[in-house]
């Protein structure tokens, strides 16, 4: 058979899990080996496993919805900065 497509780019999708003193992150993320595409989590309470919001990043934009009150919105946003730098720092440039 004669191959038609030519791969330009190839893309990872990878699911991961990260914690820090409160939360659970289950990380899901895209990127190839020069760039990160978008990373989604979804974050929940250690202690109870009760929903604490989701999070994303794409085109450098930062996003944080379905916080409750009882959650600490800067410690979540403080994780997302994390997963970005450690994820960033496996790529190619």
């Amino acid at each position: 058979m004669t191959t038609i497509l030519q791969n330009a780019v190839v893309a990872k999708k990878v699911t991961a899990t990260a914690e820090d003193e409160n939360y659970r992150y289950n990380v899901a993320y895209e990127a190839t080996d020069k760039s990160l595409n978008i990373i989604t989590a979804n974050v929940v309470f250690k202690k109870d496993g009760k929903y604490a919001g989701d999070i994303s990043y794409q085109n450098a934009n930062k996003t944080i919805s379905g916080v409750p009150d009882t959650a600490d919105a800067s410690a979540i946003l403080a994780m997302l900065d994390g997963i970005i730098t450690e994820i960033k720092s496996t790529l190619t440039v």
